[in-house]
């Protein structure tokens, strides 16, 4: 199996091949985000009293109370007193009380009580209050937090005291959904943990970047590493000031960083070494700066930053050669790491630096007394050097002097010091090269504390090891209360970590099957809310409508029947097959993509074929995979449409088909343009699209000549030029037809084109030799329609070689044009000349066909007429060689007799030399010329009275056939 290496793009024989962008909430039904102002909305029902309702700041958090205040006024804007107002709010949510009396002011209050702490944050609930018929709403801004913490809470993080092990969700502060959370310890600060129970609590802070770009802090201040502009310390989140439009955060030892999304990068508080990166010795600041010559980032760490053509830079303390240009020299502005130019992942602690280069390896620079490198010394290195035995690392992460690897199949590599069991290896022993993780072979991400590391596992469970808070030993172990986790988050020299309940994007693409063939491919784009791939190994879940298939590449990329793979960058490939070779093409059946607790709906388009040909093929005009030249056994078409068919035409050596969605596909011969897709070029065997036609309402041909009606009433023809002086012109795209603006109805002879008013006029242009204009001669050919004289009430027209026949709003039938037939007008005359005919050979002026005044629905064939009655019986005429009839004779027919047998006829049709019907019951008949197989029995036998048509397990809806040459389509229901 090969895929394609990018997104993949729209197959071009399909037009409405989908791409769908579906969000999916993790832990939340609409993850929506609604904007409000400060002015409420609302809206009165009654012209005597108004009521508005508001809240502070049009703010409520998802789990608590806040107070919210109603106004009753009167039309004049008077305030009412002692007026009744009832309250009442989102699902779960109470009031307390649930109806209050207005004072004096005009206003009552009541709590509101909301019970679900996951809501989304930025999300919206509305209130409302009712007051003697006047209500008023006013949607509120849900203040939340979809992140948790376990370990320490040094920063007041997360409300209240709770031991270092459990998990808690943080305060419910935030306006919009938390994306990243970056914390550290104050610069030179160390936690000390003496014998006793007790131990020095160091200065810690926070920072959470929002969906909505913006970053919040909390925590110690000392340095101004909140960015608010003073240096006192908050126990409570607050955004940081001015600073917006952030793509990713990180911090260090007192310092914050920002990624902004134009590639700069800001950064405040300490500046101890140089570690604000703009080039100034300020002890610190207390808003953000802009970090020196770098303005194409694209990742970001502690003091180091990944630009876009795949070099790093560094900057602040060249201790022990942490900023990897080769020397141990601090830098207050950016400097460039050495050799490296290929990396897509950074990371960086207090000592070290660490990148994933695109190939898969590692490299690793800076301290390394406690083997922190993972190159196999305890030697100081200031340039980057080879982490060994490391070739397929999709991300890397630090611990305080350790070190993890996350590989692309899902193991994770550690490495450094590990007397709490940091590496978990299942020993305290260091290592100077890299040893797995134990039990680990499903993570889809990692992040390390001080003394230990996190993974998230491809279900959505989170594992611990080491000293990382959360289990009760050195692990690995599950961290437990966690639900629907999508990100970690942690520093190296903090003892907390950080889970984020974030959101999982599934883009999917080419979700279009095709009825009863090979599967296709689903490709599923697993991503963030903020668009970026998350990294392989997560499982995703493909399931679908019972009338789908679903399949997934086994370990030989084989595809095999199951609904669940792991994913890859940057997709994950499935397979969908539609086994009913008949499903309605154009159906819509829901596909359900999950992951981890994430959950998205995506539409699968079928593709298929509503129809099958009998008949003639021999340019593969019937648009069918067959090849043979004579197709006597109804065969589907070929399953290239992403719509029903409605209507079929074939001309000479071509087939049309008009789908529900308004265009039109040709098959066949092309020698004259007749694909309307700008060339005559040979496209035998295939259906294109015909070219700016996108609401054709019906289809006609003539020889090899096309016209479509469009739902505006004008008409568009396109193929041969259809003057016989002048009959090897041809056009290749559709052009409009002079003068036709309000056409509902269109057919076509052979050489002549008709279309019906909604004034029951018909109007005629092309070749007419035979008079079908209803005028004589010298008018040869017309290139404009104009109308058919002596002919008014008409409801339907249709046309066969040379003849033409009319519906009338009474039921009657007229005819005129060639009588060639013998008797294809219908009216008892003949072309022969034998003792006692009346020689006709052609009608300039319609005339009626005898005995018709109750038909419903008529057809034309060669030198054949038929019209079915209100009755359901079916009445023929004319040429009767071959059974066309359909009375159990061959004998000539000049007036209508019945068609044997039939007497519950719902639907007719013409074609070479035979006729057709639908009965009631849903079955179908034929009769009529097979010698090229157009009764569809499966023999080339003729029959002069109908027989059953092949059923193909499906009813058919209607027949549009070729009267010229021997090629038909049967359209199926959809």
């Amino acid at each position: 199996m090969t895929a394609p290496s990018s997104t993949p793009a729209p197959t071009p024989t399909t037009p409405t091949l989908s791409r769908r962008h579906v969000l999916a909430g993790a832990a939340w039904a609409v993850p929506a985000i609604v904007t409000v102002t400060a002015t409420p909305a609302f809206a009165a029902t009654s012209s005597d009293a108004t009521t508005t309702v508001t809240t502070p700041n049009m703010q409520a958090p998802a789990s608590g109370t806040v107070v919210v205040t109603a106004v009753v006024t009167n039309a004049s804007g008077q305030p009412l007193a002692g007026q009744s107002v009832a309250f009442s709010g989102p699902a779960g949510s109470t009031f307390s009380p649930d109806t209050a009396t207005t004072d004096g002011s005009g206003i009552a209050t009541s709590t509101l009580t909301t019970a679900d702490a996951w809501a989304l944050p930025g999300s919206s609930v509305t209130v409302t209050a009712l007051s003697n018929g006047a209500s008023g709403t006013a949607p509120l801004t849900v203040l939340g937090a979809n992140a948790y913490s376990v370990g320490a809470n040094w920063s007041d993080a997360t409300p209240g005291t709770r031991d270092d092990n459990s998990v808690a969700q943080l305060r419910q502060d935030f306006p919009s959904p938390i994306v990243a959370i970056a914390s550290s310890l104050a610069a030179g600060e160390r936690p000390l943990f003496p014998d006793s129970d007790t131990y020095n609590v160091p200065r810690v802070f926070t920072l959470a970047l929002l969906r909505d770009g913006t970053v919040w802090a909390v925590g110690s201040n000392a340095e101004g590493q909140l960015g608010d502009g003073t240096t006192i310390d908050r126990a409570t989140w607050a955004p940081i000031p001015g600073l917006f439009d952030v793509k990713q955060i990180s911090t260090q030892e007192g310092t914050g960083y920002a990624l902004l999304s134009d590639g700069t990068i800001r950064s405040w508080g300490s500046n101890a070494h140089g570690s604000l990166g703009n080039g100034t010795d300020v002890s610190f600041s207390t808003t953000p700066v802009a970090v020196s010559d770098i303005s194409t980032a694209t990742r970001l760490g502690n003091g180091i930053a990944l630009l876009a053509d795949g070099t790093i830079r560094t900057w602040g303390s060249g201790y022990a050669g942490r900023l990897g240009n080769g020397s141990g020299v601090d830098h207050n502005v950016p400097v460039a790491v050495t050799g490296i130019d290929t990396a897509v992942r950074v990371a960086a602690n207090a000592k070290c630096g660490f990148a994933v280069l695109a190939d898969g390896s590692v490299r690793a620079w800076g301290a390394n007394q406690n083997r922190e490198l993972g190159d196999g010394t305890t030697e100081l290195r200031e340039e980057p050097v080879s982490v060994l035995d490391i070739s397929t690392a999709v991300d890397i992460a630090c611990a305080g002097s350790s070190a993890y690897a996350l590989l692309s199949d899902g193991t994770i590599r550690a490495w450094g010091i590990n007397g709490y069991g940091q590496l978990g290896d299942g020993t305290t022993e260091e290592r100077t090269a890299p040893v797995a993780v134990k039990g680990i072979s499903t993570a889809v991400a990692i992040t390390g504390t001080s003394d230990g590391g996190f993974a998230l596992l491809n279900d959505g469970t989170i594992t611990a090891w080491g000293g990382a808070p959360g289990i009760p030993d050195s692990g690995p172990g599950t961290i437990t209360g966690t639900q629907n986790v999508t990100t970690l988050a942690a520093n190296g020299y903090t003892f907390t970590g950080f889970f984020i309940v974030g959101e999982r994007v599934f883009d999917v693409y080419g979700v279009v099957v095709e009825a009863g063939g090979d599967y296709n491919y689903a490709y599923v784009f697993l991503k963030n809310a903020e668009g970026e791939n998350l990294v392989g190994g997560q499982i995703i879940t493909m399931t679908a409508p019972s009338v789908l298939s679903v399949l997934v590449p086994d370990r030989d990329g084989n595809f095999v029947h199951g609904n669940s793979a792991v994913s890859r960058n940057p997709y994950t490939l499935f397979g969908l097959a539609a086994p009913d070779p008949w499903t309605t093409p154009g159906t819509t059946l829901d596909l359900t993509v999950s992951s981890a607790g994430a959950s998205a709906i995506a539409p699968a388009s079928v593709v298929g074929a509503n129809a099958y040909a009998v008949g003639a093929n021999d340019f593969q005009e019937s648009g069918t995979p067959s090849s043979a030249s004579v197709l006597s056994e109804p065969t589907q078409l070929r399953k290239r449409f992403w719509s029903p068919i409605t209507a079929a035409a074939s001309g000479r050596r071509f087939s049309v088909v008009l789908l529900s969605s308004g265009q039109v596909l040709i098959t066949g011969d092309n020698r004259y343009g007749q694909h309307g897709a700008g060339s005559n070029d040979p496209i035998d065997g295939y259906w294109t699209l015909v070219d700016g036609i996108d609401d054709a309402v019906g289809i006609a041909v003539a020889g090899d000549t096309c016209i479509a009606l469009l739902s505006s009433g004008s008409v568009v023809q396109w193929g041969r030029n259809l003057n016989p002086h002048d009959d090897d012109s041809f056009v290749t795209t559709p052009t409009p037809v002079d003068g036709i603006t309000d056409a509902i109805q269109i057919a076509g002879s052979s050489t002549a084109f008709f279309a019906l008013r909604p004034d029951g006029t018909v109007l005629a242009w092309g070749y007419n030799e035979t008079l079908e204009f209803g005028v004589g001669w010298p008018v040869v050919y017309r290139s404009s329609p104009e109308a058919v004289p002596n002919l008014s009430n008409v409801v339907e027209v249709q046309a066969a070689s040379h003849t033409v026949f009319a519906r009338l709003s009474t039921g009657e039938v007229y005819s005129w044009g060639s009588n060639d037939g013998d008797g294809t007008l219908g009216n008892g005359t003949a072309n022969e000349y034998t003792e006692g005919s009346v020689g006709v050979p052609m009608q300039m002026t319609p005339g009626p066909v005898t005995g018709i005044d109750n038909a419903i629905r008529i057809a034309a064939g060669p030198s054949t007429g038929y019209a079915l009655l209100a009755t359901g019986q079916i009445v023929a005429w004319g040429g009767n060689s071959s059974g066309e009839v359909g009375d159990g004779t061959t004998d000539i027919r000049r007036t209508p007799v019945p068609v044997s047998g039939i007497a519950n006829a719902v639907t007719i049709g013409a074609g070479y030399y035979c006729g057709y019907a639908i009965l009631a019951d849903g079955t179908s008949r034929a009769w009529g010329n097979n010698e090229l197989g157009q009764l569809g029995d499966g023999t080339t036998t003729s029959q002069s009275a109908p027989i059953p048509l092949l059923p193909q397990g499906r009813p058919l809806k209607g027949f549009s056939t070729s009267v010229q040459w021997a090629s038909s389509i049967f359209i199926t229901v959809p």
